[in-house]
Formats: C-alpha cells, sequence, structure tokens
C-alpha cells in the first residue's frame, strides 16, 4: 500500500482476512483491508464501510482504544466521502474522544482536521479555519509531518474560497515546503531500508557464497535506484497535477471576479451616468422652447445638445460593450446575434438546440466571438463575417470564419487576443483551432465540452 500498489495490497489484505478469521490479531489485518478498500483506484466505499464496521465488533469484545480510535476516524472519512456528513461527523468526533483519552498526538490531529473539513461542506468557514488550525499547531508541536502538510493546504483552500488570495499563497508555499521535507524524509527511510536489506542479505550470501557477493550488491542497488526514482516521479507528477488545479480554481474566482465588475461598471454607467446626461438633455430641452435666443446662438445650443444625444449614444455604447444586457437577460445566442447584426457583412447562425449556459461561460464566449470579430475587422480587411454557435447536449462550439487576408498560423496574429482567448477556454478544458492562408481567409473553430 505505500508503494501505491493497491491492487496487489488489497489482494494481499483479502487473503490475510481469510486466513486470520477467528485468530487473534484478527482485526489489525481487518483494518488495513479497509484502508485498501476505501483509498485504492478504484475505492469500494461500502466494502470499506462493513470491513471496518466488523473491525468494530470485534473491538466491542476485545477492547483496543488505538485501533478503535483510527477505525472510527476512518469510518468518518468514508461518511464523508459519501457526502453523509452527519454519520461522519458522529463517527469523527468519537475517534478524537478516544485519541484525547490515551492522548494520542497523531490521531488527535487527524480527526480535529477532518471536523475541520465537515465544517468547510457546510460553509461554516470561522470554525474549518478554527479546526484546522488547532490541528496544525500540534502537528507542528509534535513534528507530524502528513498532518502539517495536510493543514496547511486545507488553509490555503479555505483562503480560496474566502478570496484571501494572500494568505493562500503564504499557506501553498509552506505546504510545499513541508512535502519537501517528508518527500526528503521518505527518501532518507527508503535508503535506510535499502541499506538495512542489503546488510541483512550481505551476510546470508556470505555464508551461503562469497563469490555471489560483488554480483548481489549491484542489483540492490540498481533495484533500490530505480525504486528511488520511480516514486520521486509519482510525488512530482501528483505535485504538477494539484499546482495545475489550484491554478485553475484560482483563475475561475478572477473570472468570476472580471464579469462582476464588467457587471457592475455598465449598469453604473448606464443607469447612473447614462440618466444623469438624459436628464440634462430634458431640461436643456426645456429652456430652449422657454427661452428667445438669436439665431446663432440658437445654433449653438442646437449644436451642443446634438453633441450631448452623441455622448449618451457613446456612453450607451460603451456600457453595452462592456456587459451586454441581452446577453444577462436573454443569453449567449441573443446577445451574439445582436452583436453581428451591429457589424457591416456579418452574419449570425445558430444550430442546435438553445439552453441557459453558466453565466461565466457565456461571457467567455460572448467575449472571445467579440474579440475575433474585431480582429477581423482591425487586419483582415475582409467583405464577409460568418459566425456560428452550434450547442449539443456535450459540447457547445463557435465558429468564426471570414474571406480575408489571413496570416501566418504559425508565426500567429499580432496582439495578445488570440492568447487571452486561449486562457479564458482552457479554464474551462476547451480548445481552439485555427485556419488560415492568405486565399480563402481565417476559421477560427472553439470547442468547450459541457458537463
Amino acid at each position: 500500500a505505500e508503494m501505491q500498489l493497491w491492487p496487489q495490497a488489497t489482494e494481499a489484505a483479502e487473503k490475510a482476512a481469510e486466513l486470520t478469521k477467528g485468530y487473534s490479531g484478527h482485526v489489525y489485518i481487518l483494518v488495513n483491508l479497509g484502508v485498501c478498500y476505501h483509498k485504492g483506484q478504484p475505492r469500494q466505499y461500502r466494502k470499506a464501510e462493513a470491513t471496518f464496521l466488523e473491525a468494530l465488533a470485534i473491538l466491542e469484545k476485545e477492547p483496543n482504544i488505538h485501533v478503535e480510535s483510527y477505525v472510527q476516524n476512518n469510518l468518518g472519512g468514508i461518511y464523508k466521502d459519501l457526502n453523509q456528513l452527519e454519520k461522519s461527523e458522529f463517527h469523527i468526533k468519537r475517534a478524537l474522544e478516544l485519541a484525547q483519552v490515551i492522548n494520542n498526538p497523531f490521531m488527535i490531529c487527524e480527526a480535529t482536521l477532518g471536523l475541520g473539513f465537515l465544517r468547510l461542506y457546510k460553509n461554516d468557514y470561522e470554525k474549518a479555519e478554527k479546526y484546522a488550525k488547532e490541528a496544525l499547531d500540534m502537528a507542528v508541536e509534535h513534528e507530524i509531518w502528513i498532518t502539517e502538510h495536510k493543514a496547511l493546504e486545507f488553509l490555503g483552500d479555505l483562503c480560496v474560497f474566502k478570496r484571501n488570495f494572500e494568505d493562500m499563497n503564504f499557506y501553498y508555499v509552506a505546504a510545499d515546503s513541508v512535502q519537501q521535507l517528508i518527500r526528503n524524509d521518505m527518501i532518507r527511510t527508503s535508503v535506510e531500508e535499502l541499506s538495512i536489506k542489503y546488510e541483512t542479505e550481505k551476510k546470508d550470501i556470505q555464508i551461503a557464497a562469497l563469490a555471489k557477493e560483488k554480483q548481489l550488491f549491484f542489483i540492490l542497488m540498481i533495484a533500490g535506484g530505480v525504486l528511488i526514482l520511480c516514486a520521486l516521479a509519482i510525488l512530482l507528477y501528483r505535485n504538477r497535477l494539484h499546482r495545475k488545479q489550484k491554478q485553475l480554481l484560482a483563475a475561475q474566482v478572477a473570472l468570476e471576479s472580471e464579469s462582476a465588475e464588467r457587471l457592475r461598471l455598465a449598469k453604473d454607467l448606464h443607469d447612473g451616468l447614462g440618466g444623469m446626461l438624459s436628464l440634462v438633455k430634458i431640461n436643456l430641452d426645456d429652456m430652449k422652447g422657454r427661452k428667445v435666443m438669436e439665431q446663432e446662438d440658437a445654433e449653438h445650443f442646437g449644436n451642443a445638445l446634438n453633441m450631448l444625444d452623441n455622448s449618451i449614444t457613446e456612453l450607451r455604447r460603451v456600457a453595452h460593450h462592456i456587459m451586454p444586457e441581452s446577453l444577462i437577460k436573454n443569453g449567449l445566442r441573443v446577445s451574439l446575434e445582436d452583436f453581428a447584426a451591429a457589424v457591416p457583412g456579418a452574419e449570425f447562425h445558430f444550430y442546435g438546440q438553445e439552453k441557459r449556459l453558466d453565466s461565466n461561460l457565456e461571457v467567455v464566449l460572448y467575449r472571445s466571438a467579440h474579440e475575433l470579430i474585431n480582429n477581423v475587422l482591425k487586419h483582415a480587411s475582409a467583405k464577409h463575417i460568418n459566425i456560428q454557435l452550434v450547442q449539443e447536449p456535450g459540447r457547445i462550439s463557435l465558429m468564426v470564419s471570414d474571406d480575408g487576408t489571413g496570416f501566418d498560423v504559425k508565426q500567429g496574429s499580432k496582439g495578445s487576443g488570440l492568447q487571452n482567448i486561449k486562457n479564458r477556454i482552457s479554464m474551462y478544458h476547451g480548445e481552439i483551432h485555427i485556419f488560415s492562408d492568405s486565399a480563402s481567409g481565417t476559421e477560427i473553430h472553439i470547442e468547450i465540452p459541457l458537463k
């Protein structure tokens, strides 16, 4: 199990459980088997639950507080994964009580951190942080690195939910440092175990045949090096994947904040400043009707009113560009249709069954279409622009094509527009495909899978 070879570990634990049934020590085998079912791939939650409950039944007849605390905490973890939060809390609290009776720092830390996770699932960030910091303090005090690492990562994740990005970076950096300590300790332990194994076998080999000593020495060293390299490769891969997931979550939070700010700014411009300018125009119109002015003054006054009209129109256009009202009210298809109608030479086509998407995803697709069409208008010298939106149950596709001058795809386009589009759609596991040449123009496809 320590080498992450879960199928082999599970098979061995099942055989051991069958052989030791009815004998003393059977409960320890059940605990190992339950862990294999719970932590292995694929996870077998119901088998793990049944195995740990069987272990509890044995512990009622043969009490062992150390083992029972561990079993109760594992049951709490299983019910947490199954989203049965009340049952999870009952078992984790029981594990904490038993651990406190025997003053087991490791189990106290693990159970306390487990209660923190439950509080997070119930959106009680204050208590979740309290439990996590209690677990962290005890883990630091007793040098329990594994729990210290988990507590730091948990506090970092909690900061993401609370939008506290400064503290988030602190906790993640601290977690990485502790993980490095754990990794170094694992390597040291592996080297020590290999050294012990080598010394033991060396003595046996000397007794059996001194001539084979050098050959076996090299075999053991090579095997040890391969094991260490494999362990390092697995740890590096998991660490890189974890970092990527955190970056994706931070990017999604930033996108949500940007969309909310755009909506607020568009509303302030349209309803606030736009309303004030409209009121000024009404008052000026009223004053013009009640005042007798010279022809020259009347012309100047009329020109000022026209400039005010143009300013109101431009203000509303800017507010619409920041966050189109039709996108909020009517969705992506209608807003793209409206936008295409305002662009000379543009045609919009929709295929599939229309259904409202996640609001942030709709903003990403609208902004992508807007950026692509602006690029065509600025650089392509195109006469026709074709915008196509296809919505299916499992995916959504946006295509923008033109009959312009095209560009060299290998060299890329000028500016950061396409790169910004790639970054945004990558948050939704989307792909962008670009086809362009000077003869037929440019065609850009964006495809995003839908859950």
